[in-house]
């Protein structure tokens, strides 16, 4: 059982070659009001891949929030917001749903966005 971690931030947990976990902050900006628990509880983090085995994050900021962005890493990790007009943000997928190579992002939201709108937005990451 893991103890409960408590932070404002967007951690990365990896394991090592010694298979221990390692901590790497990739943004330390982040809001969460009530806390976060070890793993991707609520499914709204998601690891994509992009051309020439490149990694990225995939969110939906805060949990249940108001946008969309991702974290690439050259370096360090850079975040992109991707949209901020969404509400209640309940839904991420991130694959190679078009077959072109490089995943794409699909996100769902719950309730009426600034224009009124409910709905699932699709788009290509390298966009």
């Amino acid at each position: 059982m893991f103890p409960p971690i408590f932070c404002n931030a967007l951690l990365l947990l990896f394991t090592a070659s010694t298979v221990k976990f390692k901590k790497q902050t990739i943004d330390n900006n982040i809001a969460i009001g009530y806390g976060m628990a070890l793993g991707d509880v609520d499914g709204e983090i998601k690891v994509g891949n992009m051309p020439e085995q490149k990694k990225i994050i995939a969110t939906i900021e805060p949990m249940h929030g108001s946008a969309i962005a991702i974290y690439l890493k050259n370096n360090t990790w850079k975040r992109v917001l991707r949209d901020d007009n969404i509400k209640e943000g309940h839904a991420l997928g991130v694959a190679d749903f078009s077959g072109n190579g490089t995943d794409q992002i699909v996100a769902g939201w719950r309730a009426a966005n600034k224009d009124g709108k409910v709905g699932i937005k699709f788009e290509d990451i390298l966009e």
